[in-house]
């Protein structure tokens, strides 16, 4: 992928990298060998802004969708540095993971950033959240991006974008989240099953918990349908950004509430805390975790995904100007660089 600027533009996006300045900037761009078309970008990422690669989200110019990546299709997507992924691979195997637990209905793929004629090495692109669940959702009725539940902060509605709407909408998810503080610990599993799709929820927290992720409360979307013959609201579980895999829990580990048993680890959001109030949810915690350590996240599971990552990232990263892009681990070539991938893979 290509990023092609004029001197005007190029001039812009060089203020806009300077001064952290996450405005629109226009420019053309040219998917493999397709013929270069008009975009509107900005970068992206707060944690990230900071880093010499920077992420992108960016909006081709029309209202035709072009060929992204095998079964994606869109006008607007993402382009993640993955600076701040220690490896640049544990995104990737938690995408595939979760896509395989329709946790992660987004299409991801590796690509290489050229900025004019300048290769910035392998990139993920990732399909956009709300605009893909919307095209695939009947009745949509909100999409949500949690935020740090311990200190209060609201969601971030994505939809609807209608500001009185989208706060109805809030107050419907946090009615179903408060139900883990204001219902007895025996009535909470009852309660929260015909709302919420708790399996898969359970199954994300316990990835969560084997893959000792340390930052992962708001790395998480929520979205509704009116499902069934009530036609109550049924949340599911979209999850994001998996980058901190084997970290220590963020903050000291001091929003965290402990679990008595020492497994579940760095719980923080309204909605995760179920699990150490109704024994119900902890033992079909502890059974999804028991399968997931003995069958379909045993080690060597673990490294067949490994596998398919590397070899897609390592078919990115097969020219000198490409792995030299990655600064991040400042390897002086491919094989060196190769090799210390494989490496923090293998660990």
């Amino acid at each position: 992928m290509a990023f092609l600027f004029s001197s005007a533009q190029r001039e812009t996006h060089q203020q806009k990298r300077d001064g952290l300045d996450e405005s629109d900037f226009n420019l053309t761009v040219q998917l493999g060998q397709a013929a270069p078309v008009k975009a509107v970008a900005h970068l992206r990422g707060q944690s990230s802004l900071d880093c010499a690669r920077k992420s992108y989200a960016v909006n081709l110019d029309g209202p035709t969708l072009r060929r992204l990546a095998p079964e994606a299709a869109s006008d607007e997507f993402m382009l993640i540095s993955m600076c701040l992924d220690d490896g640049y691979f544990r995104q990737q195997f938690a995408n595939r993971v979760f896509r395989e637990w329709g946790l992660f209905p987004l299409i991801s793929e590796v690509v290489e950033l050229v900025i004019d004629g300048v290769s910035q090495g392998a990139y993920l692109l990732v399909e956009k959240p709300k605009e893909s669940l919307l095209a695939g959702l009947v009745e949509p009725q909100v999409i949500l991006r949690r935020n740090f539940d311990p200190e209060g902060k609201a969601e971030d509605v994505k939809y609807p974008s209608d500001p009185e709407e989208a706060a109805a909408a809030l107050d419907v998810y946090e009615a179903v989240t408060a139900l883990v503080d204001t219902l007895e610990p025996n009535a909470l599993e009852g309660a929260l099953m015909p709302r919420v799709d708790m399996e898969r929820h359970l199954s994300w927290l316990a990835f969560q918990s084997w893959m000792r992720n340390g930052d992962y409360v708001d790395e998480v979307y929520f979205y509704a349908s009116a499902e069934g013959a009530s036609g109550d609201w049924y949340f599911r579980t979209h999850s994001w950004d998996s980058d901190d895999l084997f970290s220590d829990c963020h903050h000291g580990g001091k929003h965290a509430v402990p679990d008595p048993h020492e497994i579940a680890y760095c719980v923080e959001g309204d909605l995760d805390r179920s699990i150490l109030r109704s024994p119900g949810l902890y033992l079909r915690f502890l059974d999804r975790l028991e399968e997931m350590i003995t069958g379909d996240l045993d080690p060597e599971r673990v490294g067949e995904h490994l596998a398919v990552v590397r070899d897609g990232l390592f078919a990115r990263l097969d020219s000198s100007e490409s792995c030299g892009a990655m600064v991040e681990i400042g390897a002086g070539g491919c094989e060196e660089l190769h090799g210390e991938i494989e490496a923090r893979m293998e660990q």
